[in-house]
C-alpha cells in the first residue's frame, strides 16, 4: 500500500477502525480536528454519468431513445430506504445504480418500469424526469460521485497550509463498508471466499462484538 509521507502505524487510530483492518494515517502531520455530518447538509453527494449517457438526452420518448432517465433527490434517508419509500407514495418502482449515504443530502440518477415516470415528491425524496436515453442505465455508466464535506468546529486555522501537505490519500473502504455497528460483515466476506461458508453464516448471526447492543449480544448469543 503506498502512503503519502512516512509509512507509520499510529496508536491513535481508534479501535474499531484497527478492528476493520485501517492500522494507518496517510500522513504524520496534526489534522484540522472538529466534526462532520452534524446534520444532513454537511454532507453531500452528487452523482455523475459517463458522456455516454449524459450527452446523449432526448426529451422527448421514440423508439431510439426510449429509456427514462430520472433524477432522485434525497434527504435524511439511504438510497434503498428510498426506493420503497417512492412506491409506496408514489406507485413508481424505480432501480438506482449506487447506493448513497442516509445522513446526507444526495443527488442520483435512476429507471423505472413502465410508463408511470412523471415524478414527485415524498417526505424525503424529490423525483423528477431528465429525459430519455438510448441505454438502459448500468453501474458502468457512473462516472463517480462528487462530495461536498463540511467540516464543523476545526480546531486548526491555517487550511490553505493543510490542503498543500497533502499529497496522496490511500482509498481506505471505511466503517459504512463493513457494518459500523456489527463491524462483522468483512470476516464473513473472508469465509465466503474460503469457501467456509458455515462459518460465515455463524459469524453474521452469532457472532458479537463490543459495539452490539445488549439486547443483540442476548439473542445471538442463544444461538
Amino acid at each position: 500500500m503506498y502512503l503519502a509521507n512516512q509509512q507509520i502505524m499510529n496508536s491513535t487510530v481508534p479501535v474499531i477502525d484497527r478492528m476493520a483492518g485501517i492500522e494507518l494515517y496517510s500522513t504524520d502531520f496534526e489534522g484540522i480536528g472538529g466534526s462532520i455530518k452534524e446534520k444532513n447538509e454537511d454532507f453531500k453527494v452528487l452523482e455523475l454519468l459517463t458522456e455516454l449517457i449524459s450527452k446523449d438526452i432526448s426529451k422527448i420518448p421514440d423508439k431510439s431513445y426510449r429509456f427514462p432517465l430520472l433524477l432522485l433527490n434525497k434527504k435524511g434517508l439511504d438510497s434503498n430506504h428510498a426506493i420503497i419509500e417512492i412506491f409506496n407514495q408514489l406507485g413508481t418502482r424505480i432501480r438506482v445504480l449506487g447506493i448513497k449515504d442516509a445522513k446526507a443530502v444526495t443527488t442520483q440518477y435512476a429507471t423505472c418500469e413502465g410508463s408511470k415516470y412523471e415524478g414527485g415528491t415524498t417526505r424525503h425524496t424529490n423525483l423528477s424526469l431528465v429525459g430519455f436515453t438510448r441505454h438502459s442505465i448500468k453501474k458502468s455508466h457512473i462516472m463517480g460521485n462528487q462530495f461536498e464535506i463540511s467540516i464543523t468546529n476545526p480546531t486548526r486555522n491555517d487550511i490553505s497550509e493543510f490542503i498543500t501537505e497533502i499529497t496522496n490519500i490511500p482509498n481506505y473502504y471505511g466503517l459504512q463498508r463493513f457494518g459500523s455497528e456489527r463491524l462483522v460483515t468483512h470476516l464473513v466476506g473472508r469465509e465466503i471466499i474460503k469457501r467456509n461458508f458455515k462459518r460465515a453464516v455463524e459469524i453474521f448471526l452469532c457472532d458479537t462484538t463490543e459495539y452490539d447492543t445488549q439486547f443483540s449480544k442476548e439473542i445471538r448469543e442463544k444461538f
